[in-house]
């Protein structure tokens, strides 16, 4: 997904990398997209920087990720622990040599980058949530996983091939949300119908509830009643075919069961 972070994205890449570049552009990236007390920010780095020192071959294949600009492999390392922050050689950071070969070909490796950045907090962000056991909701918003966040930005982007490998591995249509971010809901929002049907057959229902109270379907409803001529006759031919997925999943069941 290509964030709306681009004019600060640029304002770094046409900053001087050598001599003048500040010592953490991460923060310089970040800190004007985020609400956050400075002093929080030292503490967070430090503990980042602590915890990133430790695997040099994560983070050079990070680089080289980007440098092949293989979005899905860079996400794929920072899941397993690469940082933009780390050093391979105990020196240069992943985000400053980025940064280098970005200056040197902005078109191709300026957006990426900014992908790549911000999916990196994103997961921060979350991990975060998780230690935060304060609260039913954040609990709630607590058990989503790195993969169903890729999953969510893949059907917002309609990367339909990226869904399907997620699928593939296992990820879990049904994503709890606080804010009702939902898969099934965003691709049927789109009028994606491969793409809704392809959920729906991976288990994505919709009479889940993402933040464990308003269901899906309460929401696609109130999609119908917005826009009828739009909305009506689609949504329930998604909901004809769950139904029809559903009551298969069910012979099959009844089928395989042995009698008694």
């Amino acid at each position: 997904m290509v964030y709306a972070k681009t004019s600060a994205l640029v304002a770094i890449l046409v900053s001087p990398l050598l001599g003048g570049m500040e010592k953490n552009p991460r923060e310089s990236f970040i800190g004007k997209h985020r609400s956050m007390p400075p002093e929080s920010v030292a503490k967070k780095d430090v503990k980042k920087n602590e915890k990133n020192q430790d695997k040099p071959s994560l983070h050079q294949a990070l680089y080289e990720a980007f440098k092949n600009q293989d979005l899905y492999a860079a996400k794929n390392l920072i899941d397993k622990g690469a940082s933009i922050d780390g050093r391979p050689d105990g020196k240069v950071t992943v985000l400053q040599m980025m940064m280098s070969l970005s200056h040197q070909d902005p078109k191709t490796y300026g957006v990426l980058m900014g992908e790549i950045m911000t999916y990196e907090q994103k997961i921060q962000e979350l991990a975060e949530l998780k230690e935060q056991k304060v609260g039913p909701m954040k609990m709630h918003y607590a058990s989503v996983t790195a993969g169903q966040l890729d999953l969510l930005d893949a059907v917002e982007t309609r990367a339909d091939e990226r869904v399907a490998e997620l699928l593939t591995q296992g990820v879990n249509p049904n994503v709890p949300s606080n804010s009702m971010r939902n898969p099934l809901y965003e691709a049927v929002k789109r009028k994606n119908q491969d793409l809704a049907r392809r959920l729906i057959d991976a288990g994505a229902r919709t009479r889940f509830a993402p933040d464990g109270k308003m269901l899906i379907r309460f929401l696609l409803n109130k999609l119908r009643a917005l826009d009828k001529d739009k909305y009506d006759e689609f949504v329930l031919e998604i909901y004809a075919y769950e139904d029809k997925v559903i009551a298969g999943l069910k012979g099959k069941r009844a089928f395989t069961k042995r009698p008694n």
